[in-house]
């Protein structure tokens, strides 16, 4: 990390996921109770959906992914609105 200790936030892409997948890996290990969650074409179908917002948190230097989170929108109308709304508070 940084010197800074300093990342930024951002939405995850597709080259992201062997990463993402990493980092469920060193964390749960095989324990996991969503194990989907190691499947690539799983996180891939997340990170392109309507519904789901992926984020990831990288460090600004290296661009080495820190962290991740999601949340899954199922609100109808209100799903586009909310999802810029959640991506703008997380980012400020």
């Amino acid at each position: 990390m940084n010197s800074k200790n300093e990342f930024r936030v951002r939405e995850a892409v597709e080259s992201d996921v062997t990463e993402i997948r990493g980092l469920f890996q060193a964390a749960y290990g095989d324990a996991y109770a969503f194990p989907q969650f190691f499947d690539p074409q799983f996180l891939k179908k997340q990170i392109f959906s309507e519904d789901c917002l992926m984020l990831v948190a990288e460090d600004p230097v290296s661009q080495q992914i820190l962290g991740t989170g999601s949340v899954v929108f199922d609100v109808g109308a209100l799903r586009d609105p909310l999802r810029e709304g959640v991506l703008d508070a997380i980012v400020r």
